[in-house]
């Protein structure tokens, strides 16, 4: 048992070590990686512009480049795990606003009541809808115990009573866009707090808003393999279902049209913000990664206005994905920062001012199961998003959460002590960059040899 701190506090010292360095190597070097950074952000768009421009006036010009999402999404380029990104056809952008001084347009917001949707959900519709989705998108592999499971719960969605009760489904797309804004915020915004963490899963009845570990196409594989936590989140949320699969019949099809997608994805300078999606069944915890066979008598069906008042608000941000890399270069650790970003400021804005109901977003360990994230490179990241953002964060440690000592170490460093400011956003980046550049602690979980086989 004494080995355990022992290794965290040399772990944490050696943590120390490598940001002392960094930042006697960041004097020299001066500001070169500014200039090297805003050179690959100001890259013209070819392939993925929104598919309705946005008014001059209205300062939104699209943030997403090819290289960026080359770097993002890196195997996604093909047909593996969703493919490529594609065309939105179906976005209107037409009523796109800047909000001041962050760099951020709100691009639109799409509204459906369950009433509605429930209506087009008929076993015909989920089913042309359903193979749109497996056809075009995720055509790996089948799960025929998922798509049962699936039926099952349309088919209370659509007929259980009292739905108008329920706060209409909605949907509102965020976008970077002014990276001057973005660039001077991340010059004056300083470090000030560390995000409370506590052990455990979401407590989605009391949390008023949790992040979505997302795929790039809101909902993920929940329509036919796969059941990780966004998948889960949309079987029990039934009308963020809906609403998904809706939009895969409302635009030309994808599988006569390659290379065009609805408007329920993102870019890497995008995020999603979801409202409105009340619970209509609950599935068992050890479901997680696969549906059961004998999922019948597992899974509970509700009356959704139970969920009416503790409906959280739901924050969907894809991850980097780290496979087939060791180590984070700077560059990687942008593009993580200005997605949290754009996310949790969304999460900010979609609440009102002042944002009384977001006073918290409950997150985790982002990226940091099949994407290959490093634990403590997922948690500093958010941290300083959060701080940009100006939202407070509840970090849910699975485990016992000590693999995280060392970005607390890091992140304590960073704000000082009493009477003394934190760093600024752009300087704990600096200091990050070094860390993953020399510490073998703050690398990729990614390995070139393969996980050794489990005997059975």
């Amino acid at each position: 048992a004494p080995a355990a701190p022992a290794a965290a506090a040399a772990a944490a010292a050696a943590t120390l070590t490598v940001l002392f360095l960094t930042r006697r190597a960041r004097a020299k070097r001066g500001k070169y990686w500014r200039h090297e950074a805003r050179q690959a952000i100001e890259k013209p768009s070819v392939e993925t512009a929104p598919s309705v421009p946005v008014p001059a006036s209205g300062g939104c010009a699209p943030s997403s480049f090819p290289s960026d999402e080359a770097v993002y999404y890196e195997s996604y380029g093909s047909g593996h795990e969703g493919g490529g990104l594609g065309r939105r056809v179906d976005l209107d952008e037409s009523s796109s606003t800047l909000l001041p001084s962050t760099g951020i347009v709100c691009v639109a917001r799409y509204k459906e009541t369950h009433e509605h949707l429930a209506s087009w959900a008929t076993a015909e519709n989920w089913a042309q809808a359903t193979a749109v989705h497996k056809t075009a998108f995720f055509s790996t592999r089948e799960a025929p115990a998922q798509e049962a499971l699936v039926e099952h719960i349309r088919q209370h969605y659509v007929s259980v009573p009292r739905r108008e009760m329920v706060e209409p489904v909605s949907a509102t797309l965020y976008r970077l866009s002014d990276m001057d804004d973005y660039t001077a915020l991340l010059a004056s915004v300083r470090l000030t707090r560390i995000p409370a963490l506590v052990a455990g899963v979401f407590d989605e009845e009391r949390e008023p808003c949790i992040v979505d570990f997302a795929n790039k196409r809101l909902g993920g594989a929940f329509a036919s393999y796969g059941f990780a936590q966004e998948e889960i989140m949309f079987v029990q949320r039934f009308g963020l279902a809906a609403l998904c699969m809706k939009s895969l019949l409302d635009m030309p099809s994808p599988v006569d049209n390659p290379g065009t997608c609805s408007r329920y994805v993102m870019t890497p300078s995008e995020a999603w913000i979801l409202q409105g999606g009340a619970a209509f069944c609950k599935t068992p915890n050890k479901w997680y990664g696969k549906i059961p066979k004998d999922w019948s008598s597992g899974v509970k069906l509700l009356d959704p206005t139970a969920d009416r008042d503790s409906t959280p608000m739901i924050v969907a941000m894809d991850a980097f994905r780290a496979k087939g890399m060791e180590r984070y270069d700077r560059r990687h650790l942008d593009l993580m920062l200005r997605k949290a970003y754009v996310a949790f400021r969304g999460a900010r804005h979609c609440a009102g001012d002042p944002p009384a109901f977001v006073h918290c977003v409950s997150t985790g360990a982002w990226g940091c199961g099949v994407f290959k994230n490093n634990h403590r490179v997922s948690f500093v990241i958010q941290t300083l998003a959060a701080a940009l953002a100006e939202v407070a964060l509840t970090y849910h440690a699975l485990g016992d959460g000590l693999s995280l000592g060392p970005a607390i170490a890091f992140l304590e460093q960073q704000l000082g002590g009493f009477n003394t400011e934190g760093a600024p956003i752009t300087d704990v980046m600096d200091d990050l960059e070094g860390l993953c550049s020399s510490s073998d602690d703050w690398k990729t979980t990614w390995t070139k040899d393969p996980p050794p086989q489990r005997k059975y």
